[in-house]
């Protein structure tokens, strides 16, 4: 309980800030609710709670089975059809991830598939109702999944916090650089076409 309070601190005091017009709550970090936290033994969650660092660099994703919110599997292979996927993970009860959610699917509609993908992971699987109603409320057309147990031990369990936004080459390697909270379209997009021309 006590390491909770603290993150949830450090959190506050590392995204406070904002990025253009609207955006006050852009940069905030939430916590995953109670019931998420207590599904996962604490050593399961990054030492330190390193902001700078991302914890699952160097993973390679490999061996899930994971399911849309429409209920369609989706593999590791789902890689392959894109030069850089951006994994964003989000919360039904964050307010900041379903805040960026709209910039997300602007940059998701920039890119040609080819490219660049945007899968979602909702950390809260069992919200999976309440995130069809969100997703389609914003109009957001990219996949959005709910991790399989592989999944939730590579990736979702290793976070303290979201939103937050990996990335992953063709080969389903998650490469270094990720966003530690909330983005916007300007943002991502500098970063997406960074990636791009280190892949050329």
């Amino acid at each position: 309980m006590k390491k909770y309070l603290i993150l949830c601190i450090l959190g506050a005091m590392i995204f406070t800030g904002c990025q253009g017009q609207g955006a006050e709550n852009k940069n905030e970090a939430v916590q995953p609710s109670n019931d998420i936290l207590a599904e996962n033994d604490e050593d399961d969650y990054n030492e330190g709670f390193e902001m700078d660092k991302n914890p699952v660099a160097g993973v390679k994703l490999q061996g899930f089975e994971a399911k849309t919110l429409e209920g369609e599997v989706v593999k590791e292979d789902v890689f392959e059809k894109s030069k850089i996927t951006a994994i964003n993970l989000w919360g039904t009860f964050c307010s900041p991830c379903i805040e960026e959610m709209p910039d997300l699917e602007k940059v998701y509609g920039t890119y040609n598939k080819e490219d660049f993908n945007i899968i979602g992971i909702v950390v809260d699987g069992e919200q999976s109702i309440t995130a069809k109603e969100i997703v389609k409320k914003l109009g957001v057309t990219y996949t959005n999944i709910i991790a399989d147990e592989k999944l939730s031990n590579d990736i979702v369990n290793k976070f303290d916090y979201v939103p937050a936004t990996i990335f992953v080459n063709s080969k389903g390697e998650v490469l270094d650089t990720f966003i530690p909270g909330g983005t916007d379209e300007k943002s991502i997009k500098k970063i997406i076409d960074g990636l791009l021309e280190n892949e050329k």
